[in-house]
């Protein structure tokens, strides 16, 4: 896994500020030598990506997409995520917009 792979996993779990700098702190216990900086752009990325699971996983159970077309949106929206983050991802709005 990526910074970006473990940072969705903890992202889409964290409901308030204070999960959020747990969330964090884990980041960049995993990843020792990178820059505080670094640890909080990657985790802002994977929270948009988290934040947009919904939308898409809602799209796709109302047949606006398919299951293909929402994970090249967010290849799109969000590069640079494992294709088996993107599909967790996908997994996630589908539970969340149940």
């Amino acid at each position: 896994m990526s910074i970006l792979d473990d940072a969705f996993s903890l992202a889409k779990d964290a409901f308030d500020a204070e999960g959020h700098s747990e969330a964090q702190n884990l980041l960049q216990s995993k990843y020792p030598s990178v820059k505080r900086d670094d640890i909080v752009e990657a985790y802002r990325k994977a929270r948009k990506l988290a934040q947009a699971c919904y939308d898409l996983g809602e799209q796709c159970r109302a047949k606006d997409l398919t299951d293909e077309e929402a994970i090249r949106e967010m290849r799109r929206r969000f590069p640079r995520f494992s294709e088996a983050t993107y599909r967790a991802a996908l997994s996630h709005g589908y539970f969340l917009s149940r």
